[in-house]
């Protein structure tokens, strides 16, 4: 599925991801003066909503006139000015990719291009150009995907059809082979390393696999299928990945030698963060069950919440609204937000109201920013 640079198109899908608000804390009248008009004034600003994600505190934003990206800081400042016809959502190893003309490059967070912008989108299959473990793909005029590093050197040649980013060492690339593409897994040598690999990412040193023959599974970094077996899989993550019951069709856990560790007993099942697992019961409700299986935060809400993150997760209730529990299961920031929750990072996240208006809170759900 092609995923691009937010455009304005990639920047509304990534609205429907998030919402969360805040518990009011008893605070001095001066206190909330200050921060009433610190709100009125960021509503009033030049740019409006680009981002839905704190990033190395920065926020993409977008201009209200021309339509440019640029970013804030967490202070509601501008301090990279909105002159990008497209730009990642993300901060990440210090840079985000912006755009003009159709090109690619990355600046740093003092608004410096340092890679100028000539590069086009790497891949068809998943992945916005931005670093990961120090490189980041890219593809040049011949329409041939390879990686840089940070000054802009390229690393790997450009000589793939496609190409993901790194992780745990490794990346999968598309190479043409005659009629066909094969996707591989490549060394940062840019060496394939394992050959017909299934299309997911390493994690924790597996990656993921979907077969009709052999069903879903595991292999290690020498391609060896070394989980076989089950329904379907789903990333590792603190040592345990989710995995799916041929019989049964329910979901439970296993550990990186394949044991069972906490039984299929469960509708659906996500991946660990924080020491918690979010799980779905037989009436389509939710909760979190820690690493030995007990369900620690009864399932009691709405589908589709959040994982942890920051310490708290996003949790939707009988009237679709949305707000935030910690790991005791507490809510902590009362479900008055607008559909889906978010994640926080850096101790902030991104909420929008019913007026589609959005504010930026902390994670005792005061209000420090608010815009279109």
């Amino acid at each position: 599925m092609k995923k691009r640079i937010v455009i304005s198109v990639f920047a509304l899908s990534l609205l429907a991801t998030m919402p969360a608000w805040g518990q009011t804390s008893v605070i001095k009248r001066s206190d909330r003066q200050r921060q009433n008009k610190q709100v009125a004034k960021s509503s009033q600003r030049s740019w409006k909503f680009g981002g839905r994600v704190v990033s190395e505190g920065m926020i993409l934003v977008r201009d209200k006139k021309t339509e440019k990206f640029g970013f804030i800081n967490t202070s509601g400042n501008l301090v990279i000015p909105c002159v990008w016809d497209a730009a990642y959502y993300q901060f990440e190893e210090g840079m985000v990719a912006v755009s003009r003309s159709g090109k690619y490059g990355f600046i740093d967070k003092t608004g410096q291009l340092v890679i100028p912008c000539k590069w086009g989108i790497p891949s068809e299959f998943g992945s916005q150009p931005h670093f990961s473990e120090g490189l980041a793909a890219v593809k040049d005029d011949s329409g041939k995907c390879g990686y840089i590093d940070k000054t802009g050197t390229v690393i790997i040649p450009c000589q793939f059809e496609e190409a993901k980013d790194f992780h745990d060492g490794m990346a999968l690339v598309k190479v043409k082979g005659g009629v066909f593409s094969s996707l591989h897994f490549i060394n940062k040598e840019g060496e394939i390393v394992i050959k017909h690999a299934f299309g997911a990412d390493f994690s924790e040193g597996m990656a993921l696999f979907r077969y009709e023959d052999v069903g879903a599974g595991f292999i290690d970094k020498t391609g060896k299928k070394v989980i076989t077996g089950w329904k379907d899989v789903k990333d590792f993550k603190d040592g345990l990945a989710p995995v799916k019951d041929n019989q049964s069709g329910l979901w439970g856990f296993i550990d990186k030698k394949g044991d069972v560790v906490i039984s299929c007993k469960w509708k659906d099942a996500y991946s660990f963060h924080d020491g918690l697992a979010r799980v779905r019961d037989e009436n389509g409700r939710e909760g979190y069950i820690d690493k030995t299986g007990k369900l620690k935060i009864p399932c009691k809400w709405k589908c589709y919440g959040w994982n942890f993150s920051d310490g708290l997760a996003a949790v939707n209730d009988d009237n679709d609204k949305s707000g935030f529990i910690d790991t005791d299961g507490n809510l902590v920031i009362p479900c008055k937000w607008h559909r889906k929750g978010c994640s926080f990072h850096e101790g902030l996240a991104i909420v929008q109201d019913k007026n589609y208006a959005f504010y930026l809170i902390d994670k005792k759900g005061q209000v420090l920013l608010k815009w279109e």
